[in-house]
């Protein structure tokens, strides 16, 4: 038998709350064999290995059948360390497959993939491999330009060469992220690199500029302050900041 969560407001409680559901031997499944490869990162923030937090001893899957409501994901739980696990039996289809690292009792969340589309076919096992910042998050940010109240677009900024959101940690530590202007213009947004995120909370202030080749700023957009809304609070968060204006010098 599947599990299934009966409502999306009990996703945290799903082992305790949820039901089961039968898949007739006439009905065609597949499997999705789903992976977990666990990572950190250095001062650079390049990607290095890393294994299960502290404390983090399961792995549960959660497979959304496109179209399904949200709180209809089948769960499949299994140990932290094992680093794959298969959710067998899946009806076909196209799904959204995530996968949620906690304690023994699903309580304490401390690292979560992202979603990725898969399609089950019937009688095949598919595999699905997620990478997973354990102990850092990101912030998403996109900007508008601002030139003397008209509004600009990269390609028309003299001597652009990026973007840097620098972050800087409450403790007193940063990271600077530099990016394509492109990136987070018209409506598009881009990430930071991984910022070390922590369960009680890691805050930052966050301050985004134009710069020129010479790493100087060259327009500016108010400064983000921190705050416990906009704290990174588990492994591999998205953060979104929505679209800031960027006044050009």
């Amino acid at each position: 038998m599947k599990r299934l969560i009966l409502s999306a407001l009990v996703l945290a409680a799903a082992s305790q709350a949820a039901g089961c559901i039968i898949v007739s031997d006439d009905d065609p499944t597949g499997d999705a064999l789903v992976s977990w490869s666990l990572l950190s990162a250095d001062q650079n923030g390049n990607p290095i290995a890393a294994g299960c937090p502290a404390g983090a001893t399961s792995a549960i899957v959660y497979s959304l059948r496109q179209g399904a409501p949200a709180g209809d994901a089948f769960i499949d739980k299994f140990d932290c360390a094992a680093g794959s696990g298969r959710a067998a039996d899946l009806p076909t289809g196209t799904y959204l497959v995530w996968v949620r690292l906690t304690d023994t009792s699903e309580a304490v969340l401390h690292a979560e993939s992202g979603s990725l589309i898969t399609t089950i076919a019937d009688g095949a096992t598919t595999p699905v491999n997620h990478n997973i910042y354990v102990d850092h998050a990101f912030y998403q940010v996109g900007w508008n330009l601002n030139a003397g109240g008209v509004n600009a677009s990269c390609s028309q900024v003299q001597g652009e060469d990026g973007v840097s959101i620098l972050a800087t940690h409450t403790g007193g530590s940063y990271i600077d992220t530099i990016v394509d202007c492109e990136a987070g213009e018209g409506g598009a947004q881009t990430l930071t690199d991984p910022l070390p995120s922590t369960l009680a909370g890691s805050q930052y202030s966050i301050q985004i500029a134009v710069i020129n080749a010479q790493g100087a700023s060259i327009g500016d957009a108010p400064t983000i302050t921190p705050s416990p809304d906009r704290a990174l609070l588990y492994g591999n968060q998205f953060r979104d900041l929505g679209i800031v204006t960027i006044d050009l010098q």
